[in-house]
């Protein structure tokens, strides 16, 4: 999945997937939220995440747009028992 934050899209609001992912983090540096934890994010970071919460924070100070890459994934046992999903 691809997030593009720019224009009047700023922030991404708290929320969790049923699986592991690796997001990188392409453009303007940013504040993620890890588990209401701070992750300073630059171009070229990559955060991995196992079904934490997190989010992007409105920060109107952001002036250029960043977008994200994030790669979804887990075994073929669960997915067959229906315990991953995004």
């Amino acid at each position: 999945i691809v997030n593009y934050l720019g224009g009047s899209l700023r922030c991404v609001k708290p929320h969790r997937h049923r699986c592991r992912q690796l997001c990188v983090s392409l453009g303007e540096a940013c504040k993620v939220e890890v588990e209401g934890q701070p992750v300073a994010m630059s171009h070229g970071d990559c955060l991995p995440l196992s079904g934490e919460l997190h989010s992007v924070p409105q920060d109107l100070s952001r002036r250029r747009p960043r977008a994200s890459i994030c790669l979804f994934y887990g075994s073929a046992a669960e997915l067959a028992q229906g315990s991953i999903g995004v």
